[in-house]
């Protein structure tokens, strides 16, 4: 990875929160209403997209006193740290606010950004008209702190895959994306972000390896997020290793051969050779028929 600028998915991830205590004591942040609640731990992660593998690289809890800009700063700074060039940084729409996109721009790094359409009949909604995609530009305005910012948007027209697979009526949609130091044209910046997708996929292998907890106490819980990453880091590098087949050309990888569940399992025995395993139970009382 340190051969050549690499590109970089930064991405905001929430878990819910369901319990009672004080936002300065539980450090939760307020978000879209999701799975019951409004309230969630929030995790920062900085990844590495290299040759189909996400790998996860930085990671900041995010707390309620953070701002979005310390936040990206502090994981840009991470990788900077571990001497990876950045080549272009993919960011969800969590960072799509003027406060990035006024610093990305003054730092040179080229960014391609996901951006909610919002609006009834104007913001970016109003962006969204035609048959086709095209390029354009566009003021964000922040009325509070009466701040303004114009980018570059590429506006792409998309279909659902109905047609292909015949289970419903083709429809058709509308993405936008911000350019910050990149001139790509709609069907570009479609095709490159489509790369940042398996990011999701990430967390639903992490969450096979995360011990789950019932405890409020947010540090534990970020610990356990942080060792879920680590371990899923280990075991893309195993795999990188030593299921790989012998033959001429680009390493191949018998990827069925170290699963992740396998991976898990390995880890499962390893405790209870270490700890022991728990067998039977001892009865308290005399068992009544």
């Amino acid at each position: 990875m340190w051969r050549q600028a690499q590109e970089i998915a930064i991405d905001l991830h929430d878990r819910p929160y369901y319990g009672k205590t004080s936002q300065a004591e539980g450090l939760w942040v307020r978000g879209e209403a999701k799975d019951g609640t409004t309230h969630f731990y929030r995790v920062a992660t900085a990844y590495v997209i290299h040759r189909g593998l996400r790998v996860t690289l930085a990671m900041r809890f995010f707390v309620p006193t953070d701002s979005i800009v310390g936040v990206l700063e502090l994981l840009l700074g991470r990788i900077k740290k571990l001497g990876i060039e950045i080549r272009r940084l993919f960011l969800d729409k969590g960072f799509a606010g003027i406060e990035v996109q006024t610093y990305l721009e003054h730092s040179g790094i080229p960014a391609l950004i996901a951006c909610s359409i919002r609006g009834r009949t104007g913001g970016t909604r109003a962006l969204c008209r035609g048959g086709k995609s095209y390029r354009t530009t566009h003021t964000f305005r922040n009325t509070a702190d009466k701040k303004e910012f114009t980018a570059d948007l590429a506006i792409c027209r998309v279909f659902s895959t109905a047609k292909r697979t015949g289970r419903m009526e083709r429809r058709a949609g509308w993405l936008v994306f911000i350019l910050i130091n990149l001139d790509l044209e709609p069907r570009q910046a479609r095709r490159l972000y489509r790369r940042r997708f398996g990011v999701e996929t990430s967390y639903r292998c992490a969450g096979q390896v995360r011990a789950w907890t019932t405890s409020k106490n947010p540090a534990l819980r970020f610990a356990l997020i942080g060792l879920s990453f680590f371990l899923l880091d280990m075991w893309l590098h195993l795999r990188w290793l030593y299921t790989q087949v012998a033959r001429r050309g680009r390493r191949k990888l018998d990827t069925q051969l170290f699963t992740l569940t396998r991976f898990s399992r390995f880890i499962v025995r390893a405790m209870e050779q270490r700890y022991g395993c728990i067998l039977e139970i001892v009865a308290p009382a005399v068992p009544i028929p």
